[in-house]
């Protein structure tokens, strides 16, 4: 799966996450997860990402 789409929201996170919260657009959101361990970028609320090879849970 492959998609991108906005931060709408950030949420607080600590430990192994480096980053939580919830992207989307007018139609629908979705929660995403990023581990730490997965050393990515940050990414900021309003920012558009892109993430690919996704798994869903």
């Amino acid at each position: 799966m492959s998609l991108k789409r906005e931060v709408k929201t950030l949420f607080e996170t600590d430990g192994s996450v480096q980053q939580a919260g919830l992207i989307g657009d007018e139609t629908a959101r979705t929660k995403f997860t990023v581990w730490t361990k997965s050393d990515q970028p940050t990414v900021r609320k309003g920012e558009r990402m892109r993430i690919r090879a996704a798994k869903v849970s």
